[in-house]
């Protein structure tokens, strides 16, 4: 009978101790629970708070700007493409060379292209025309020659200028400025040439002919390649 007794004693002592670690479990998680709820809750606030701080206006004043600078930076980039976007071959390029060389008193004497290629520029897809010019004329004539093919070709570069000759060796050369100004003015008579120009000049009164500076000069015409 005191044996029975003593089960019961120890059976609802264990249970009774359960009851006690399970209780303290349940607190323990609700406690928790609620320290995280708390700690979300003042998340929420200051989320909601920094959104009230936001200006409206001035967060869609920036969109707008971002916006327009997309815009700006788009088509800046179709420009480029543009102005690279060439249907020259290397025929029509040494034509327009052959035109414009007479306009600025140049003797083009050879022209030579290895023909069209491709190449990588910046990443970009460009065609390549590389020409081989060998002029003729007086120094500032071909100086205002390289000048023109910039411009002719905006997306070329001109990767040498050998001239032989001295800068100052132009083919007419002005000699009736004289540094008294009261003292009478010579007239010289035009002396001929050694070496005949490619282009004739009509020598004024007081002018000497010299020779005329021979140069090399080599173009790359670039074209863009994509779509």
């Amino acid at each position: 009978m005191r044996l029975g007794q003593t089960r019961w004693i120890i059976w609802f002592s264990l249970i009774g101790v359960i009851l006690i670690v399970a209780a303290v479990i349940l607190t323990t998680a609700r406690s928790q629970q609620s320290d995280a709820q708390q700690q979300v809750e003042q998340q929420l606030l200051s989320v909601k708070q920094r959104l009230a701080s936001v200006n409206t206006d001035q967060v869609n004043a920036q969109k707008d700007l971002l916006t327009a600078q997309i815009a700006a930076y788009t088509a800046q980039l179709e420009s480029g493409k543009a102005s690279l976007t060439s249907g020259e071959d290397s025929i029509s390029a040494a034509n327009k060379i052959l035109e414009l060389a007479p306009a600025l008193n140049v003797a083009v004497t050879s022209i030579a292209s290895s023909g069209q290629s491709t190449a990588n520029l910046v990443n970009t897809p460009c065609t390549v025309i590389p020409i081989n010019l060998q002029v003729s004329g007086n120094f500032s004539s071909i100086r205002d020659f390289v000048r023109a093919l910039g411009q002719t070709f905006p997306s070329s570069i001109v990767t040498l200028v050998q001239a032989s000759g001295s800068p100052g060796n132009s083919a007419v050369e002005d000699s009736s400025v004289s540094s008294d100004s009261s003292s009478p003015i010579p007239e010289t008579s035009p002396q001929p040439s050694t070496t005949p120009s490619p282009v004739p000049v009509s020598p004024q009164p007081g002018a000497k002919i010299l020779a005329p500076v021979s140069a090399t000069i080599n173009l790359v015409v670039y074209g863009y390649g994509g779509r």
